[in-house]
This record gives C-alpha cells, sequence and structure tokens, in this order.
C-alpha cells in the first residue's frame, strides 16, 4: 500500500518516489512506500483505504470512544 505525497513534500523530505518511508500517528506506525501526486495536497499523507488492504489501521483508533447515556431528542 503506497502512500501518496505531494512531490512539493517529497522534496522538502528529501525523499524519492519509490523509496519506503515510515508514517507515525498516535496510535501507531506503518512503512510504505512514497508515491508522488500531484494531487495530494501539501503537508498531508494521503492513504487509500479499503478493508481488503487494512495497511494503514496501525494509524487509526481500533474502536470509535463511545460515552454511554440516555438519547435526546435534540433541543429547539
Amino acid at each position: 500500500m503506497p502512500v501518496r505525497l505531494n512531490p512539493a513534500d517529497l522534496a522538502r523530505l528529501g525523499v524519492e518516489a519509490g523509496s519506503k518511508v515510515k508514517v507515525t500517528s498516535a496510535n501507531g506506525h506503518v512503512t510504505v512506500t512514497a508515491t508522488a501526486d500531484e494531487v495530494a495536497p501539501r503537508g498531508l499523507a494521503a492513504f487509500v483505504l479499503t478493508q481488503s488492504s487494512g495497511g494503514a489501521a496501525p494509524l487509526l483508533r481500533p474502536h470509535p470512544t463511545v460515552t454511554p447515556g440516555p438519547a435526546r431528542a435534540p433541543s429547539k
């Protein structure tokens, strides 16, 4: 699974397209191939997330945090 980065970000980071990079979040990290993508916004790493790829799963929270409580009607 590649990570898509704007070419300007690749240059700023000193990374060549096709190189392996480590992407880290507060929840974990993955090592993936960097791919240049002119459409990717500067400053952001873009992954295609599908159930079949699963490669970015360590970067995400395993379960959303839900606070139990009574259901309420929206206030008017």
